[in-house]
This record gives C-alpha cells, sequence and structure tokens, in this order.
C-alpha cells in the first residue's frame, strides 16, 4: 500500500466508511507510472 486506510468510524463490530475519504483514497493508491494492467488474453 502506498499509504494509511481512510478513516473509518466504528458502530459496533462494524466499520463505516464516508465514500468521499474512500474515494480519495482509492486515487491515491493508483500507480501513474505504470500502464493500465490488460486481461490475460488465450
Amino acid at each position: 500500500m502506498h499509504g494509511k486506510d481512510p478513516t473509518a468510524n466504528r458502530f459496533g463490530e462494524h466499520l463505516k466508511f464516508a465514500i468521499s475519504d474512500v474515494q480519495a483514497w482509492l486515487a491515491q493508491q493508483r500507480d501513474t507510472s505504470s500502464p493500465p494492467r490488460r486481461p490475460d488474453r488465450r
């Protein structure tokens, strides 16, 4: 992983994430230095 996990709030045994936090975290995880992965073609 490139960074820390998105911020979560705990409700009992459940973790809840704000959609905007998850989207921002996903954007940070993208590695722009490598080309996009292509599915295996057979």
